[in-house]
């Protein structure tokens, strides 16, 4: 057990020093520091979700003050941007598949008295929400609920 643990430190050690003669001289050469303001600025983009093949990355971000999510092919660097329903928010979004991402929107409804919903009758907010997907290579936008 003890030279199982001493060659895993040997190689961890070895690819340190490895890491560090290649990768560091030209990380110093860029930039000496990281200023602290950039860690204290609001993030502009948020929520990564990568496809399982690594092909396309999907974000969120803000432009002209509203959410969207943008789908960037990783390769190419050529982005398109998921159809972003003007009433709803962005709940979450997930890849299916290495193609399609499924979105999910939400909104507050507020529901009258004696309005029936799912055979309950309610009164007040309630939170709807509707699923789509967005195939990333065909552009092409769908409601699936």
């Amino acid at each position: 057990m003890l030279h199982h643990t001493t060659s895993w430190r040997s190689f961890a050690l070895g690819l340190t020093v490895a890491c560090s003669t290649v990768i560091a001289p030209s990380v110093a050469a860029k930039q000496s520091h990281i200023p602290v303001a950039t860690f204290a600025q609001d993030a502009a983009l948020s929520k990564f979700q990568i496809t399982k093949d690594g092909t396309y990355l999907a974000y969120e971000t803000t432009v002209k003050g509203e959410r969207l999510i943008v789908i960037e092919n990783v390769q190419t660097q050529a982005r398109q941007a998921v159809p972003v329903s003007k009433k709803s928010n962005i709940e979450w979004f997930r890849w299916a598949n290495n193609e399609v991402l499924l979105v999910s929107y939400g909104k507050s409804e507020l529901v009258k008295s004696g309005q029936a919903s799912n055979r309950i009758k309610v009164k007040g907010r309630v939170k709807a929400t509707r699923l789509a997907s967005f195939d990333a290579t065909k552009s092409k936008f769908k409601w699936l609920s």
